[in-house]
């Protein structure tokens, strides 16, 4: 038999240390689900809602629930980025590594708002709003991953708008490319965000300056509408 070569031994080193570092995140990404409630269970909060979920009536009521999605998002700090942001059936979300969307996604649905399934219904009724392509198709899994499209419904959603300054409980967009949560805000337009960082490695508090370097200036930031008259 002829001994390894140099090449194949290295390659087969670093197929090891990959298997085991794998290993190590699925570990770590099961314990934290323990620290939060599981997407199944949002899940549930969220089709519930659908069924009766009315735009806040003033101010305070939608400053309110923006300040319990911040509050849910900041307690999602330390859970671990999922590299193939939802890929191969969502497998490393099902043991509790989260995506960029999911920040705002699951700060929301522990609100009481439904955006997955004002999205969903959106993406059937007005498919107009959404750019589409053959990676970005209505009724793929994945279309609900992308931050782009959630911009879409904030930019034509009745129940929601998009702002320039940010506001706590914001989604702040960044292009195509990425999403985060308002948590707080300061002088100047300044802001702590709660974001899953593909270069940190896990869901971080990020302030504005660093995620300007990282993804360039905001784009929008997302909010709900309050509603314009009572309901009868």
């Amino acid at each position: 038999m002829n001994p390894l070569t140099p090449r194949v031994r290295y390659h087969l080193r670093m197929r090891r240390i990959t298997v085991a570092l794998f290993g190590a995140l699925i570990l770590a990404g099961g314990a934290s689900i323990l620290r939060e409630r599981t997407a199944a269970e949002l899940g549930r909060l969220d089709a519930a809602a659908g069924e009766s979920f009315i735009p806040p009536a003033n101010e305070a009521a939608r400053r309110s629930l923006a300040a319990a999605a911040s509050t849910y998002g900041r307690s999602m700090t330390g859970k671990l980025f999922d590299p193939l942001v939802g890929r191969w059936g969502g497998v490393l979300a099902k043991i509790g590594f989260v995506e960029c969307t999911d920040v705002p996604v699951r700060a929301y649905q522990a609100a009481g708002v439904p955006i997955k399934i004002l999205l969903r219904r959106s993406a059937s009724e007005h498919p107009e709003w959404f750019e589409t392509s053959p990676d970005n198709l209505i009724g793929n899994r994945l279309f609900f991953h992308r931050a782009w499209n959630y911009l879409s419904l904030f930019r034509n959603h009745t129940a929601l708008t998009v702002g320039t300054e940010p506001q706590t409980g914001d989604w702040v967009f960044y292009g195509k490319k990425h999403v985060g949560l308002v948590i707080e805000t300061g002088k100047y337009g300044n802001f702590l965000a709660a974001e899953a960082s593909p270069v940190r490695g896990r869901v971080v508090l990020s302030d504005a300056a660093y995620l300007k370097r990282v993804w360039g200036s905001p784009t929008a930031f997302g909010r709900l509408k309050q509603r314009d008259a009572p309901l009868p």
